[in-house]
Order: structure tokens, then C-alpha cells, then sequence
């Protein structure tokens, strides 16, 4: 096998185990004309669609370069596991993103920083002589099958100043990321068993909650809310505290009395 190959492993992604045709780009001669400081054209405005519009070749300084990665990324990061890695195959299929012209490159080193940021690893592979390489196919597997079956365990959580006992749903997450699904538990903790700084929690396919993030101590430390008709939000969240609580009933509870909280898994 090729050792300029990237490497695979055990996880959500999975590589064909067929050594498959690789795909090649002049990364040399991208930075050469990208980087410059000639006058440049107006950029495209990035958009959930504008990958897919074509436009022409640019000249763009360092730090316009930097802004549009940085736009991708931000672009990318709202994408689903399942998206993500249909829009890899997608690219692989059709050798790249020729419509977005030089600008291909940093649109692929953006989709390699949140392969990497997700799952510790990428299906990009960049040499020293500034060569893209992109992996094979990669397989899906249904992650959702494997949080709602872990999610069968059943807690209890009481809060300080309120006496009831509220039955949830309780799930340890072993991973610094979580598609939160729209049929998933109106009441739902999560316990970080990771062992990252924090966790990205993807809402674009939730329902309405209130997010309660909790530390060590399980004292309340922030309350987010996430309402499904409104687009003008965040669709993902980076969380560094170890619990996070996802809560639809908000009739049920006053999120003024919450400051510590206590829970007991059944």
C-alpha cells in the first residue's frame, strides 16, 4: 500500500480497503497565484450554495485567503456527519470543486479541519510539495442507531428549591461531537466521557430546547436557547462543561430556581 496514503481507523469514518486512484492538486502553483498582492476581483459571496456556482479564477492577498477559509470552515462545521461526509464522496467523484476555481483549495482545507476536529482524522492528505491527496470512498455508518440505543438508560434529576423528580434520558458521550435529532427526548443529559476540552452539539435538525451546560460540581454555569423556526442562530454549539442538559418541557420547570442539580440513573 501506498505510505503517502492517509490513514484509517475504527470509528465513524471507514475507508474502502481497496488501494483506489488518487486525486491530485497542484497546491504549489494554487499558493503561488493565490497569495499575491495584485489587484484583485470581487470574491463570490459564500453561501450554502455557492459551491455549486461557478466563478472565475481570482487573485486574492494572504488575509483575504485567510477570511474565506475561515468562512468555509464556518460554513462546513453546520454540516451533519452524514452531510459531511456525502459532500467528501461528492468532491472525490468529481475530482474537486472546479466551479469555485483557485478558491478549491481552501475549500478542502476547511473540509479537512472539520474531519480532523470531528473524528481526529482526515480523508485530505497534504505532501510537502503542497499536493492535495483525497482518500477513497468513505462508508456511513448510522450514527443515530448508536445513540438512541445507548440512550435506553434512564436517570433521575432533581434541581436545588424543587422538590419533584423529573424522569430523562441520560447518555455518556464517549466523542466531542453529537447530532442532536428532532426525535430525540424532550429531556435529555449528557455526561461528557471524552477526553476533550469541549463538544460540539450540531442543533440544525433539533426541536426547541433550552440548553443547561453544568460543571464538575453540577452547578449551573450557562442556559441557551435554540428555537427551531428561527434562523438567525447558531447551529452548533461548543460546550466545554461536562454536562449539558437539553430541555423541551419548559412549562414544567422555572430555569430561574436551577443552579445545581443532582441526578441518579435507574
Amino acid at each position: 500500500m501506498d505510505s503517502n496514503q492517509p490513514k484509517t481507523g475504527n470509528g465513524a469514518l471507514t475507508m474502502s480497503q481497496q488501494k483506489g486512484k488518487y486525486m491530485f492538486y497542484n497546491y504549489r502553483k494554487f499558493f503561488s497565484s493565490l497569495f499575491t498582492d495584485s489587484t484583485k476581483k470581487a470574491e463570490p459571496k459564500i453561501t450554502k450554495s455557492s459551491v455549486d456556482e461557478p466563478t472565475s479564477y481570482v487573485l486574492i492577498s494572504k488575509s483575504r485567503g485567510e477570511y474565506l477559509i475561515n468562512k468555509y470552515q464556518s460554513l462546513i462545521s453546520q454540516f451533519s456527519n452524514k452531510k459531511l461526509i456525502l459532500e467528501f464522496n461528492k468532491i472525490r467523484e468529481r475530482n474537486g470543486v472546479p466551479h469555485l476555481g483557485n478558491l478549491e483549495g481552501l475549500y478542502l482545507k476547511a473540509m479537512h479541519y472539520e474531519f480532523l476536529k470531528r473524528f481526529n482524522k482526515s480523508p485530505f492528505y497534504f505532501d510537502d510539495n503542497y499536493k492535495i491527496y483525497m482518500s477513497n470512498y468513505i462508508v456511513y455508518f448510522n450514527e443515530e442507531k448508536h445513540v438512541k440505543k445507548n440512550m435506553k438508560t434512564n436517570a433521575n434529576i432533581t434541581f436545588n428549591n424543587i422538590n419533584k423528580k423529573y424522569p430523562i434520558k441520560y447518555l455518556s458521550l464517549n466523542k466531542n461531537y453529537l447530532e442532536i435529532q428532532s426525535n430525540f427526548p424532550n429531556r435529555l443529559l449528557i455526561e461528557k466521557s471524552h477526553k476533550y476540552l469541549q463538544t460540539q452539539f450540531n442543533v440544525s435538525e433539533a426541536k426547541d430546547y433550552f440548553i443547561l451546560s453544568f460543571n464538575y460540581d453540577k452547578e449551573l454555569i450557562s442556559i441557551k436557547k435554540y428555537s427551531a423556526t428561527n434562523n438567525n442562530q447558531l447551529m452548533s454549539y461548543f460546550i466545554p462543561e461536562p454536562y449539558v442538559l437539553f430541555w423541551n418541557d419548559t412549562t414544567e420547570l422555572n430555569l430561574d430556581e436551577i443552579y445545581k442539580m443532582t441526578y441518579e440513573k435507574n
